[in-house]
């Protein structure tokens, strides 16, 4: 989660953390904190998710990323040449498009 992000929800203080992240440019950061356990909800489901607070630039595009952590908790199935992400609690399910949104 972008840090601009962060301060604008205001959602307490992160936890601290000794991790470093390789991005995708090959750079090294290191995280403001984590946030553990916050309730995001996408559809009409609702997930816990760990947050990891980057001092990162402002993407109109792009607010959060949702990681393979997230994905294994919602029981995520990716159908990428249809272009659909169907997302899983219990014995329901809600299916996105995702096409175009790379």
């Amino acid at each position: 989660m972008p840090y601009y992000l962060f301060k604008k929800l205001d959602i307490g203080e992160p936890n601290s953390t000794r991790m470093s992240i390789q991005l995708a440019d090959r750079s090294i950061v290191h995280p403001r904190g984590i946030i553990e356990d916050l309730l995001v909800k996408v559809g009409t489901f609702t997930y816990p998710v760990d947050f990891v607070i980057l001092d990162i630039n402002e993407d109109v595009d792009v607010t959060l990323i949702l990681g393979r952590p997230f994905l294994a908790t919602a029981k995520a199935l990716i159908d990428v040449h249809s272009g659909k992400l169907i997302l899983r609690a219990g014995n329901e399910q809600a299916t996105f498009s995702v096409s175009g949104t790379y």
